[in-house]
């Protein structure tokens, strides 16, 4: 079932092997194309502001780890066309203990309420292409096995 013989005596991976070789950087690769685009689309529909930090909320991640795991998710204000607003980061991390009165560069989405970025590489695009380099390296293994099978599969003389 893992290989099929072709006209000329030779096998090579049937149709289910080629799928399972295949199936997970390929899926990967999708998961990377679309969290990069979505990330790409909402930056170029963003506009920037500078906020003030009003408050950072704490979110105890893991109580019973010593010391707890705590996630900052700081709260801005900024102004646009004369009406003040208030949003939240789209994402909480460690690293966001901002003290609350400084001021910022933050992006926004006039077209919704959507939750505030940071500008920069990191808070919009690294999580994506990670996972483009994960697809990578699933791609360089498949590539290997693939050839490993056709190998395996030649009629010998």
């Amino acid at each position: 079932m893992l290989f099929t013989t072709n006209d000329m005596g030779n096998h090579t991976p049937s149709l289910i092997v080629r799928f399972l070789i295949w199936m997970l950087p390929v899926m990967f690769l999708g998961m990377a194309s679309v969290i990069i685009l979505q990330g790409y689309l909402w930056i170029s529909a963003a506009k920037p502001a500078v906020g003030t930090v009003l408050r950072v909320e704490e979110i105890v991640v893991d109580p019973a780890e010593e010391p707890p795991l705590v996630y900052y998710n700081p709260v801005f204000s900024f102004e646009v066309d004369g009406v003040v607003q208030e949003r939240n980061l789209v994402l909480a991390g460690p690293e966001l203990d901002f003290e609350p009165g400084s001021k910022m560069d933050i992006l926004y989405d006039p077209a919704s309420e959507a939750p505030l970025r940071l500008p920069g590489f990191a808070y919009n695009y690294l999580f994506g292409f990670s996972i483009l380099g994960i697809s990578l390296m699933f791609m360089l293994i498949s590539t290997v096995l693939w050839l490993w099978l056709k190998n395996m599969g030649r009629k010998r003389d």
